[in-house]
């Protein structure tokens, strides 16, 4: 199934060559620098840095509304893997945070069989490659299935995510950057922060395609 799916992706990239069309909206028109149309491009909000309880420091490419909203949509259900690519090229990582490691949130087994992909995995080998950082997609792993965190309130998401993340060896003294599509009260990537730190990871900076 992975070798039938991989022609399949490469395929798709031949028929519809990602730097044809905006990355946001996916319509074919005249692209910036950063691959979007110029509606998309006066439509999306920068997300910035800023603090988040139980993390270090959170940086985010888009404010999570409009085109950007769209476009984690496509990237995260509609298998355009392709959009990691130009996400991570939105994402500005702080040279003072001194990362030694990048991971994503990783999917439950379940859920990856399911979508074929993890998005924050593909996001975070992207954020890597273009810093020259590490990718250790197996530093963290996800050992409990939980239900979608979409519609829940801020106390219900930290409840159904509590327990759920495991780390493993590897983040000993290291300044971790874990990485996610989206940010909405930040449930998920504190409980992966508080999974790190018990292995040893000396500081844990977030960063994500948007923020809520």
């Amino acid at each position: 199934m992975t070798y039938l799916r991989r022609i399949a992706d490469a395929l798709l990239d031949a028929l519809y060559p990602a730097d044809c069309a905006c990355f946001m909206c996916g319509k074919e028109a005249p692209l910036d620098k950063g691959g979007m149309c110029a509606h998309c491009s006066t439509d999306i909000k920068p997300g910035g840095a800023w603090k988040v309880d139980g993390l270090d420091e959170v940086c985010a490419a888009f404010k999570y509304e409009g085109a950007a909203r769209e476009c984690i949509r496509r990237f995260k259900y509609e298998n355009a893997k392709h959009i990691a690519a130009r996400l991570a090229q939105h994402i500005s990582i702080p040279a003072y945070w001194g990362i030694d490691v990048v991971v994503p949130v990783p999917l439950h087994t379940k859920r990856l069989r399911e979508r074929g992909y993890n998005q924050s995995a593909l996001l975070a080998e992207r954020i890597a490659a273009a810093n020259g950082l590490l990718f250790a997609p197996k530093l963290l792993e996800r050992i409990r299935n939980t239900t979608s965190q979409v519609g829940l309130g801020g106390q219900e998401r930290a409840k159904n995510i509590a327990g759920a993340f495991r780390a493993n060896e590897g983040c000993d003294g290291k300044c971790v950057l874990l990485v996610d599509d989206v940010l909405t009260t930040g449930a998920t990537m504190r409980e992966c922060a508080n999974a790190l730190r018990l292995r040893g990871a000396k500081k844990v900076y977030g960063a994500v395609a948007a923020r809520d």
